[in-house]
């Protein structure tokens, strides 16, 4: 259990989890996975702002330290790198760095990105030991002489005492409960008189009971026969298995015939599959360390699913079985149960059958992703996985993760040189959101698990918005309430380049909203953000719509070019004339405002008159060499009316 706490608060956030619980069974087991997962694997924290619902990173935690090592209590002092969302983009890095690399500002890197500073977590890890020594609790057995005192008993309890197998019976159940309903009957027959004193009235209904169930029990012969017999040739296993994790066992089949017959091996699960090759079978005989039954993997044995035995054969045949979790339903221990028969061809008789009870476990997911799409379209996006990734695959390099396979048979996860690529078939209508794992594995039959990744791909709605940089461009964006009218803020995800208006508002239930989405880039190219509408009192998130923003340079006019010397602060003037034959004020807007600074701001003109607005460029931290940006001359209503590009050769000192 894992006791929350608010990030705010003085102590901050808090969680406790106890690993050791109170059932004994698989307690060791579950002590050594433990220890191998603190051991080998990583923790992936999500950060998340708060307000407004954008993920801001993720934080990767080396488990190591809890190791107690034999020691009472073991506690260590982390401080982890939030490391941004862009770094697992290729693509979204690469739009980055171009974007740096169009600033021209090798040395204002930081500065350039928006002032976003690296943040870190400050995490307290402690591990103490339990004292209490975990013992399995007694279970209370159940006394069945104090049940048989009562005279109105279950159905199960008479069976228990007419030694009746409700496994061997199949419907006998549903007649029994027929039998109580007509003994309840009889006793309505006996108003006024207390059943629980009256012994022979009870030892009566008793025996006419015993009756009924052995008329009963005489019809159902048959089937109890057939059920008996179906014991004898029914052989019982039981096996634990994890989401994603190959299971490999071995099991001998017998011709109990004096002939020479062909088998065929029915299994009821698809997911518990035949081994087919030798040298997948001698693979996985090493790699799981079983304790086979067969001296060496003989060859030759199947063809396909069909099986050649002589008279009175024996033969070792292996199984492995991978459970995948395509529905996503295991979120704790279940059971299920996978029957494998051996049928004869000539006569269809199955001549033995193996119940195979087998408990899957959920896997331990590695890392998480939560993407987005639009509608109606196809999704394809790509991870890199490169060396000092905090997520490196059990200290592997790319090339040695050997297979991938996921659980969605409408998802394709392949591996492209140090990139992991994701596709996914056509999406539906928002909210619609598809959730499925991802397995890596470090052999070609896919039995050495490296990682799991979990995908989260959520579909939304799109905005295509397109401008020219420096000028501010307005789009119209109607959204609908949902089912209950509430108080909202709008957020983007760039709100240096995106801005919406208004800025928070009511969204009335069932009705139209609609809202001002105004675009001024900073740079050109294409650019992929978003926008949250969050519930202003409850903070949950209400709508995600994506906006997807292209941007181009306006026609230049006149270049100029400056000299500045590295480290220092360069003055200069650049005229303007207004060349429209009415009076404008005209606003001078950088491209790069950390880097060039325009003074005056506005310039009011007469028609035809020039003006003079001053320039100052900042060469502080660059290196030398040569840098280009743009002024933009913009109306006060923010429309571009002319550009001027800004040739700067930083000198060294």
């Amino acid at each position: 259990n894992a006791v929350r706490g608010s990030v705010m608060s003085p102590e901050g956030l808090t969680l406790k989890f106890k690993v050791d619980r109170e059932d004994a069974i698989g307690l060791e087991e579950r002590r050594e996975r433990l220890c191998e997962y603190l051991l080998t694997k990583k923790l992936q924290l999500n950060v998340w702002d708060g307000k407004s619902m954008f993920q801001h990173g993720f934080a990767t935690v080396d488990l190591r330290s809890l190791l107690r090592q034999g020691k009472d209590v073991v506690e260590q002092l982390q401080e982890v790198e939030i490391r941004r969302l862009s770094d697992l983009d290729p693509e979204e890095s690469r739009r980055d760095q171009s974007r740096r690399e169009s600033l021209k500002l090798s040395g204002l890197v930081e500065e350039a990105a928006g002032g976003q500073e690296r943040a870190s977590l400050i995490l307290r890890l402690i591990n103490v030991g339990s004292e209490k020594d975990v013992q399995g609790s007694a279970r209370d057995s159940v006394n069945l002489d104090d049940t048989k005192r009562s005279l109105l008993k279950r159905p199960e309890v008479v069976m228990q005492e007419l030694n009746i197998n409700p496994s061997e019976t199949g419907s006998l159940i549903h007649q029994l409960i027929e039998v109580e309903k007509r003994r309840y009957k009889r006793k309505e027959r006996y108003a006024g008189h207390e059943v629980s004193d009256n012994y022979e009235l009870g030892y009566k209904i008793r025996q006419k009971l015993h009756e009924d169930v052995c008329h009963v029990k005489l019809m159902n012969r048959e089937n109890i026969i057939k059920s008996k017999l179906r014991q004898k040739l029914v052989g019982k296993k039981m096996l634990k298995a994890r989401v994603g994790e190959v299971l490999f066992f071995e099991e001998k089949f017998t011709n109990p015939r004096g002939s020479t017959r062909t088998f065929r091996i029915e299994v009821s699960d698809p997911e518990l599959s035949l081994v087919l090759r030798t040298e997948e079978w001698s693979h996985l005989r090493a790699t799981k360390k079983t304790e086979s039954i067969a001296s060496a993997p003989e060859s030759d044995i199947l063809d396909g699913n069909r099986l050649f035995l002589g008279s009175f054969d024996e033969c070792h045949v292996p199984f492995k079985y991978c459970p995948m979790d395509s529905a996503g339903s295991v979120r704790s221990a279940t059971e299920k149960v996978v029957h494998v028969s051996l049928v004869c061809e000539a006569t269809g008789v199955v001549e033995s059958q193996i119940e195979i009870l087998i408990e899957v476990h959920p896997c331990v997911v590695d890392q998480t992703f939560n993407l987005h799409t639009p509608e109606y379209s196809i999704f394809k996006h790509r991870f890199a996985i490169a060396e000092g990734f905090g997520r490196a695959l059990n200290g592997r390099t790319p090339s040695e993760v050997k297979s991938i396979r996921t659980n969605d048979q409408n998802t394709i996860v392949k591996l492209e040189g140090s990139e992991v690529v994701v596709k996914c078939t056509k999406s539906g209508a928002a909210p619609e959101s598809r959730n499925f794992l991802t397995f890596f594995y470090g052999d070609r039959f896919q039995s050495e698990l490296l990682q799991v990744w979990r995908f989260t791909v959520a579909t939304a709605r799109k905005l295509d918005i397109s401008g020219l940089t420096g000028q501010t461009t307005i789009s119209n964006l109607v959204v609908r309430g949902s089912a209950m009218s509430r108080k909202v803020r709008c957020f983007t995800s760039h709100p240096d380049e995106i801005r919406v208006v208004p800025e928070e508002f009511t969204l009335i239930s069932d009705s139209l909203s609609e809202l001002q989405v105004s675009f001024c880039p900073l740079t050109a190219g294409g650019l992929d953000a978003r926008l949250n509408i969050v519930d202003a009192e409850g903070g949950g998130l209400v709508q995600q719509i994506l906006l997807s923003a292209r941007a181009e340079d306006p026609p230049v006019s006149k270049t100029y070019e400056l000299a500045a010397a590295s480290g220092s602060v360069h003055e200069s003037k650049i005229s303007y004339e207004n060349p429209w034959p009415a009076r404008r004020t005209f606003c001078f807007k950088p491209a790069h405002p950390w880097l060039v600074r325009v003074q005056p701001g506005l310039l009011d003109l007469e028609p035809g008159a020039p003006g003079v607005v001053g320039i100052s460029f900042r060469a502080e931290g660059l290196d030398p060499g040569m840098y280009e940006t743009l002024v933009f001359v913009n109306d006060v209503d923010g429309n571009n009316e002319d550009c001027v590009r800004l040739q700067i050769r930083v000198l060294p000192r």
